[in-house]
């Protein structure tokens, strides 16, 4: 096997980020406007994180998110005059507000994943199963690497409702409480 050539990793791994996120998302985001409000990546970012945290709170998406709070705030309105987002008077704290989808913004998110998916499918269908098994394993690797060397909070994706326990960070995750001899307090 030929030595690793790191300056071509690093080349690749920053063409593969363009391509995902120059090519891949924004014809995701284009089919989930439909023409009448804009779709961002900040947009997509908060209805994922509501979509798996129904009845989140605005300041937990603005952590999750990295956000602050007033630029949530912002992003939450623009949402909600788009017909996407809905803002509840929270049941525990009646100065508290409590966000969830409409109707409109599930079949929205729904249509902008389906984008992603067809898109990103239509380049992973080109590649060999060898060359797919490759970049599987490779992937795993590196991100169970990184959740071994930084806090994997900072690169979740906050799942909420759709976390499984097949997830390479909640794999880290279980190994560094084992390696402690703590239980896994999300259980």
């Amino acid at each position: 096997m030929p030595a690793l050539n790191f300056n071509e990793l690093k080349h690749n791994l920053s063409l593969l980020q363009l391509l995902l996120e120059e090519v891949i998302m924004p014809e995701a985001l284009a089919a989930g406007s439909g023409g009448r409000d804009f779709m961002s990546k900040a947009r997509l970012a908060a209805m994922r994180f509501v979509s798996n945290h129904p009845g989140a709170a605005p300041g937990q998406a603005a952590q999750a998110l990295g956000i602050s709070a007033p630029s949530m705030t912002n992003l939450i309105n623009r949402l909600v005059k788009s017909g996407w987002l809905v803002k509840k008077e929270s049941a525990d704290d009646q100065r508290g507000v409590t966000l969830s989808l409409t109707a409109e913004g599930k079949r929205v998110l729904d249509k902008v994943e389906k984008a992603y998916r067809r898109a990103l499918e239509a380049f992973l269908d080109q590649m060999s199963d060898e060359e797919l098994q490759h970049l599987h394993l490779g992937v795993t690797g590196m991100l169970r690497v990184a959740g071994r060397a930084v806090d994997e909070q900072q690169f979740c994706l906050q799942c909420g409702l759709h976390h499984t326990e097949s997830c390479i960070l909640a794999q880290v995750r279980k190994r560094k409480m084992e390696a402690y001899g703590e239980e896994d307090q999300d259980k």
